[in-house]
């Protein structure tokens, strides 16, 4: 037990000098673009959201995140949606150990329709962010190795894109996070690789029944970057009259990297008028979990719908 409380905090520091991925890319159960900007107004609603995620409960200085958004939809005909634009804008605040970022992002999302019944759409994506990164002295460690830059700190842009296909029904869609190549000293010295950005392949099926009142959305998404990290997450999320969802999530870690992790998460939304409440809890199935009470995440999200039914079934 003691050596893995020296041993997870030492991993948050390596996560924090590795990590190349906005700090909202896992909070995707509740919002599919987290992951993918072409998904930014697929459901012809205006929603405006807060999310507060802890990870690792019980370790010091363990992974934190603030998210505020708002994201909308522009119907240039409201009568005739042939086709359709989403405007996302969001602001975060992160904490990793001592590391901190502090910033925000804008995206912009086509879609058109592919068939007469304007039941199949394709979108195009693009976002771009601007995050200040710094490692405060007075919560590092550190501060007598230079090497680490305790004390420093940068001001980085970077874009996302990505393209999204979606029904009713299904839907699928492939994104790059982070595009633009690193090329920075600050806090590390990092070797070029020979590709920018994370990539992510999402898929996704609605079971609607013809009677009763659950219908069931399975889903799939497969990440790797450019340091080689693979990971691949199982989803099943369960709809219950348009009131409630109940969701499981697995995460199968595919490269046994520091900071990569196999674990379940458990997904409970509920629905008051226009309120949508989220809550997540993840679990980590390694020897860590016994150091922590896992991973919480709650989400607050106001909604106005100009449709009756939404056009992406990832959630309604």
């Amino acid at each position: 037990m003691k050596l893995l409380r020296i041993l997870i905090p030492s991993l948050l520091f390596y996560n924090a000098l590795w990590a190349q991925e906005l700090p909202v890319a896992q909070q995707y159960l509740h919002n599919l673009s987290y992951l993918n900007p072409a998904c930014i107004g697929r459901d012809y609603c205006t929603d405006f959201y807060i999310t507060d995620r802890h990870q690792w409960l019980g370790i010091s200085k363990a992974p934190a995140t603030q998210v505020v958004g708002v994201e909308h939809t522009l119907l240039p005909n409201p009568y005739k949606a042939s086709k359709k634009f989403g405007l996302a804008l969001q602001f975060i605040s992160d904490r990793n150990g001592s590391l901190h970022q502090t910033g925000g992002q804008a995206g912009y999302a086509f879609h058109a329709q592919l068939n007469k019944k304007k039941e199949i759409f394709l979108s195009l994506g693009l976002s771009a962010s601007v995050i200040q990164h710094s490692i405060r002295e007075n919560e590092s460690n550190v501060t007598n190795d230079p090497a680490l830059g305790a004390g420093e700190s940068a001001l980085l842009p970077d874009v996302s894109t990505g393209i999204f296909i979606y029904s009713p029904k299904f839907y699928a869609g492939f994104s790059i996070l982070r595009l633009l190549p690193f090329t920075r000293s600050f806090y590390y010295e990092i070797t070029p690789a020979l590709f920018p950005g994370n990539y992510y392949l999402l898929a996704g099926y609605k079971f609607i029944p013809r009677s009763g009142t659950i219908a069931l959305n399975p889903s799939l998404v497969f990440k790797f970057d450019n340091q080689l990290s693979k990971q691949i997450d199982f989803n099943i999320i369960a709809d219950v009259s348009h009131l409630y969802q109940f969701g499981v999530s697995y995460r199968h870690a595919l490269t046994q990297l520091p900071g990569q992790t196999t674990g379940l998460q458990f997904l409970f939304s509920t629905f008051f008028k226009r309120f949508q409440f989220n809550y997540v809890a993840e679990v980590s199935l390694n020897s860590t979990q016994a150091s922590h009470f896992g991973s919480h995440e709650l989400a607050l999200i106001y909604r106005i719908c100009y449709r009756e039914k939404p056009q992406c079934p990832a959630f309604e």
